[in-house]
């Protein structure tokens, strides 16, 4: 059985069936799901083996992830599975569970597999893993190229096309909020210490604090690492030792439900008392009461775009002078700081 045979059943030219199974250019979506239901109607099976043999590209992308375990890293795996599938490449999909060890063999495996590229949410810190981070702006596996786009961690600099917010400006909003709903002692739940964007939404917050007026008190910073349980330790670490303060800024949402549950446990009226901000706007932000007012961040659209530009730079059509792709973000005001109730239920692909 041949492609022409695909065409046929379809009823569709071999190029176009040969478009959509090596994403070679642009096909509508009618077009490709006529072919995908020829190719499975016939039980066509493509014969890879064959196909590396005639050319260096494996329609093979790599994706390597912080976690698996996090509202918001599957909704960027969603958006860079959806782009993918149209195009007929296949994924091969690794976490790291925040390991740099595990993540440099990953991304080496994936390179003596000839990926055509891999899209990649590092944990190597920028002043101790710089000749790791050199290393993957010029990839290369026997004498091939293998193109690597950054999801969340701007490492541009490093050479690296990154896909990102700006996580100085999502900790100026996040403390902004609080500030102006009345807060001046406000506690901050961050996340892992390797982390560079953890470390932007800390400046950020230092940043409205110095001007607002408002003192800086180290005491007030609580350390977690983007789970619920954590958020969840963190508040209670607060309430434990009597330390005051009358706003809370988690990092993430999953930390902003924990320590919810934290502060409403131990009597604590939110947002009469406390008044409480997440990150990322996932859904699970919505599923308490009261919802958790939070900074939007385009998840499925971050990975949908990473998707694209490293489909570009597969196919030599991204601009390699433009390094730098940065999404909006926004705040969502709910009933965590507001008492006028849940204004912004505003959700990603709602």
């Amino acid at each position: 059985m041949t492609i022409k045979d695909v065409a046929k059943h379809a009823g569709v030219s071999p190029a176009t069936v040969s478009n959509v199974m090596n994403g070679t250019k642009y096909v509508s979506p009618d077009l490709i799901e006529r072919v995908n239901e020829a190719i499975r109607s016939l039980d066509y099976q493509v014969d890879y083996i064959a196909s590396r043999m005639k050319k260096h590209d494996t329609h093979t992308v790599g994706v390597v992830m912080t976690t698996f375990n996090s509202v918001f890293s599957t909704q960027v795996i969603t958006g860079i599975q959806s782009l993918f599938a149209q195009n007929g490449y296949r994924l091969i999909f690794y976490t790291s569970n925040f390991n740099f060890d595990k993540e440099l063999q990953y991304v080496r495996t994936l390179a003596n597999s000839k990926v055509d590229g891999i899209i990649l949410n590092t944990t190597a810190h920028e002043s101790e893993n710089a000749e790791y981070l050199n290393y993957l702006a010029d990839l290369q596996c026997g004498g091939k190229h293998i193109p690597v786009v950054s999801v969340e961690r701007n490492l541009v600099k490093f050479g690296i096309h990154s896909v990102h917010v700006n996580n100085v400006l999502g900790g100026e909003l996040a403390a902004n909020h609080l500030i102006e709903c009345g807060c001046r002692r406000i506690a901050l739940i961050t996340g892992p210490n390797f982390s560079d964007l953890v470390l932007d939404r800390i400046t950020g917050y230092k940043n409205i604090l110095s001007k607002s007026g408002v003192h800086f008190d180290e005491e007030l910073i609580v350390r977690g690492d983007f789970s619920a349980l954590s958020g969840y330790r963190a508040a209670n670490y607060l309430l434990k030792e009597g330390i005051e303060f009358d706003g809370v800024f988690a990092c993430n949402d999953q930390m902003a439900v924990g320590a919810l549950k934290a502060l409403t446990e131990g009597g604590i009226a939110i947002p009469d008392d406390i008044k409480l901000i997440g990150f990322d706007n996932t859904f699970v932000s919505t599923l308490v009461t009261p919802q958790i007012s939070t900074i939007n961040v385009p998840k499925t659209r971050i990975g949908s775009s990473a998707a694209r530009l490293l489909l570009d730079l597969m196919r030599d059509e991204g601009q390699t002078d433009d390094l730098s792709l940065e999404m909006p973000i926004s705040t969502i005001i709910r009933g965590s700081t507001e008492k006028v109730g849940n204004l912004g239920l505003e959700l990603e692909g709602w």
